[in-house]
């Protein structure tokens, strides 16, 4: 599986788990997750109204991936 794919499923992922979550829409959509600044918003916001939800973990770890794999591989 190529890297690009795996991004992309990544990002699918973040976009399933953030359905569920208390984030603006404009924040979660699947385009804002392919923007840096949406991505940092997420890593410092999330936590907020999300913390204790239980999807909040694999959340924030494809976060961090996607924040070091750079927005458009």
């Amino acid at each position: 599986m190529s890297t690009k794919q795996t991004i992309t499923e990544e990002r699918n992922r973040l976009v399933e788990l953030l359905a569920r979550m208390d984030i603006p829409d404009g924040r979660r959509s699947p385009a804002a997750v392919q923007e840096a600044q949406h991505l940092r918003w997420l890593t410092r916001n999330m936590f907020i109204r999300n913390g204790q939800h239980p999807d909040f973990n694999e959340a924030e770890q494809i976060l961090r991936r996607l924040l070091q794999a750079g927005v458009n591989p």
